[in-house]
């Protein structure tokens, strides 16, 4: 499975007028879930999904609606999240799992005995 900075290195060499937003894939355009599918089909983004980030945490950036993320391009916004998920600035998916079961198991430790 690729890493978070081979997908980050793939990504850069993509062309910008490669990427859309508002959809996965059109004829010849791509938002980052869409360049994962090229690089690795459905398994990476799968995989992608369950370790880095869902496609809820995506799609904002892509779009440019995450207000984090304001670079000029969906390119740019899409590998800043990555670089930020890569050197731990901002949550990933098991992350967050992580801190929901911690919370979980805090708030239900007296039925978990």
């Amino acid at each position: 499975m690729k890493t978070i900075q081979e997908i980050i290195d793939y990504l850069e060499q993509t062309p910008e007028d490669s990427w859309c937003v508002d959809v996965v894939k059109s004829e010849s355009k791509n938002c980052l879930f869409g360049h994962l599918f090229d690089l690795g089909g459905g398994k990476l983004m799968d995989y992608f999904e369950a370790r880095w980030a869902t496609t809820f945490m995506i799609y904002p950036v892509n779009d440019g609606e995450n207000p984090s993320y304001q670079q000029a391009t969906p390119k740019q916004r899409c590998i800043a999240y990555l670089k930020d998920l890569r050197d731990q600035k901002t949550k990933s998916t098991m992350d967050w799992e992580e801190e929901m079961r911690r919370e979980y198991e805090t708030e239900n430790s007296h039925h978990l005995k």
